[in-house]
């Protein structure tokens, strides 16, 4: 049991002595990797009920890819309207106590599923399970989750303002997660965060299997590839948890702190985004930057000398970026940078 990392027992919710789970896999465009997430999801040791491929309306081979396992997965096909849609659909169809959601490009190792529902058993009052993951940046794994985002156990509730401690393949109880309405489309691509907000805001608990049982993958490029939108994510998550009566006064201090470094990180990454592609407006989003609270002096600078000559620095940003590229990720930096789908 030591394995298990829980907070302190609060709620009477019961789960079943016999745990079901449905693996959901969103899928948009996925037919190079599809095939290896639903191989893995078919090799646990302890079989889900059901494996739920939510086809959001893809244009690729993705049938193709899914032939060989028809008689085994459900397949929903979608027009495509995002991958929170997706999940909803999925999350609707299954019948299941617990959901699952497995990204198309990432897997999960054979004994995850039988680690969450021993969780379960052991702790039958958590809505949320999780279990680590390994990061891994073109087939190589640099690190776990766990050492970027710790697991919270004991005050989650001011602990999931500040950061995403929970991997959006979480297990979470199917009932607790249709109460809150699912997940949230205007918050993409931070609608697992918005989700498990409000879910621990409704007094659902999280536990924890300190133990990599999954492989959370990140493709080449996709530290920058849609850096803006992953942050504007993740301010209007934050912009509706700040607003949330149930906040303490100490709550709402902290989710105005993360809306805040948030929103700069989105100013910032906005406005080197604009340079970069010498886009019209790129002046009036470095003066925005510029003249913006909260940032060092440092950036504010760098911000006002785009202004004055946008193009040298547009230059220093390629620079950058191309040093970037040159080399690998390393285990600490920020993988919530990255998002996946389009």
């Amino acid at each position: 049991m030591s394995r298990f990392l829980v907070p302190p027992q609060q709620t009477t919710t019961t789960t079943s002595a016999t745990p079901t789970f449905a693996v959901v896999i969103p899928a948009y465009q996925a037919a190079d990797t599809i095939g290896e997430a639903v191989a893995s999801a078919l090799a646990q040791t302890k079989p889900a009920s059901e494996i739920i491929v939510c086809d959001d309306g893809s244009t690729d081979e993705l049938a193709l890819a899914l032939a060989p396992y028809r008689g085994r997965i459900e397949l929903l096909q979608l027009p495509h309207r995002g991958a929170a849609q997706a999940k909803n659909a999925g999350v609707a169809f299954a019948s299941t106590e617990f959901v699952t959601v497995l990204d198309a490009d990432d897997i999960f190792t054979p004994g995850r599923l039988a680690a969450l529902a021993e969780l379960a058993a052991h702790r039958p009052d958590l809505d949320i399970l999780a279990t680590d993951s390994m990061i891994d940046v073109d087939g190589s794994t640099l690190g776990t989750w766990s050492e970027k985002e710790p697991f919270e156990v004991l005050d989650q509730r001011a602990a999931i303002l500040e950061r995403c401690f929970l991997l959006q393949h979480s297990a979470v109880r199917r009932a607790a997660l249709l109460a809150v309405g699912g997940f949230d489309t205007t918050t993409e691509p931070a609608e697992d965060w918005d989700a498990w907000i409000r879910l621990i805001f409704a007094g659902s608990g999280a536990g924890f299997v300190a133990e990599p049982l999954a492989h959370y993958r990140l493709r080449e490029g996709s530290f920058t590839s849609d850096r803006p939108r992953a942050l504007r994510g993740r301010v209007a998550a934050l912009e509706k948890a700040r607003e949330d009566p149930r906040l303490t006064h100490a709550e709402r201090a902290i989710a105005e702190q993360s809306y805040s470094r948030q929103l700069r990180g989105a100013l910032l990454v906005e406005a080197e985004a604009a340079l970069r592609a010498h886009a019209p407006d790129a002046r009036r989003r470095a003066l925005a930057l510029g003249l913006a609270p909260g940032f060092p002096p440092v950036v504010r600078l760098k911000a006002m000398s785009a202004v004055v000559a946008p193009g040298i620095a547009a230059a220093l940003l390629e620079r950058r970026e191309d040093s970037t590229r040159r080399r690998k990720p390393t285990a600490g930096e920020d993988r919530q940078m990255s998002t996946r789908r389009p």
